[in-house]
């Protein structure tokens, strides 16, 4: 039975850019994985997909090992893989999206070097997604639902995850989110045979970026119309309004600054043991000095610390008045 896996509710922790990835064609549509992984978990009739998968290898002749009981005769048993997917994002939920790797959860770890990995107790992770990795992402899934349930092959004495029956899971799940056809989701029509497990895998990969790329509607109904910067033009944003950290502060003494020279100097009283001395035509234009406390209140007259310049900037004082009587030249620098 050919199934369609339904959009979600958007959790109020998702509508955050780390989440969103751009089309490759078309920077004004944006796909959200985040939701993408809800829908897969919580409408995504994977226990079912799994009863196909076994009677069709079935008739392949395939041996199939299962984890426990059979799920035709225990329905609500604990090794249904609708079970196991929804408490994967109940728990991904519960930490907002921040649950850290193999804690069984959905991990989609942005800008990060690294290979994905599925499994049952593992959860999902995924390094450095992008938008046409939705593939990527049902493929770990897969490695979920298939292992909760089944054991993999061991053939010639080696265990093979990427057995014929994950393989006819992975395709039927790709099924339901984007509508492929019966013929796409034969494995050995897509290249699988003993130790070449993963070729439908690679064959899907490109039809699935292809559709993406011509904005297939199957595909295109989980992208929306994107909206300002990209997470990572944000962080640059960030990054160049952020004022440097005042890291060169060394005591009392002489601080060079383009507004003039500030000093910082021990009074010697218990109770204001610091005086800061300003530029003339800055701040307390009667005296252009101050008491502290402590360095670090006096540290903050030095203002950010211009890296290139090499010298603390004193952007945090403002000009005398202009009937100052200290007389001091405002006109602009």
């Amino acid at each position: 039975m050919k199934q369609k896996m339904k959009k979600t509710r958007m959790n109020v922790w998702m509508n955050d850019k780390k989440w969103l990835w751009r089309h490759p064609t078309d920077e004004g549509l944006e796909i959200n994985l985040m939701s993408v992984a809800k829908s897969i978990c919580l409408t995504m009739d994977v226990d079912a997909i799994c009863n196909e998968a076994e009677a069709w290898v079935r008739k392949k002749g395939v041996e199939v090992r299962t984890n426990g009981p059979s799920y035709m005769v225990y329905p609500l048993s604990m090794n249904s893989s609708n079970k196991r997917l929804e408490r994967m994002w109940n728990r991904t939920n519960d930490f907002k999206g921040k649950i850290k790797v193999k804690q069984g959860g959905i991990v989609l770890k942005r800008g990060k070097i690294g290979r994905a990995r599925g499994g049952p107790s593992y959860g999902i992770s995924l390094p450095n997604p992008h938008a046409c990795c939705v593939d990527t992402i049902i493929h770990e899934f897969a490695h979920v639902v298939h292992l909760y349930r089944y054991n993999a092959s061991i053939v010639n004495g080696k265990r093979r995850p990427h057995d014929l029956l994950y393989n006819r899971i992975m395709l039927k799940m790709m099924q339901a989110y984007c509508g492929i056809p019966e013929s796409q989701t034969n494995p050995i029509a897509l290249g699988w045979s003993i130790g070449n497990g993963y070729a439908p895998s690679i064959k899907i990969r490109a039809i699935h970026e292809e559709m993406v790329k011509s904005k297939d509607p199957k595909v295109m109904r989980w992208f929306t119309k994107s909206e300002g910067l990209t997470y990572e033009e944000e962080l640059i944003e960030k990054k160049k309004q952020k004022k440097p950290r005042n890291t060169r502060q060394k005591g009392t003494g002489e601080y060079n600054t383009p507004k003039g020279i500030i000093t910082i100097d021990e009074t010697g009283d218990s109770w204001n043991k610091y005086e800061v001395s300003l530029p003339n035509g800055y701040n307390w234009c009667d005296s252009h000095f101050s008491y502290c406390e402590t360095l670090k209140e006096a540290y903050q007259y030095l203002g950010t610390y211009d890296k290139d310049a090499k010298q603390y900037t004193a952007d945090v004082l403002d000009k005398c008045d202009e009937d100052c009587y200290c007389g001091w030249d405002l006109k602009e620098e």
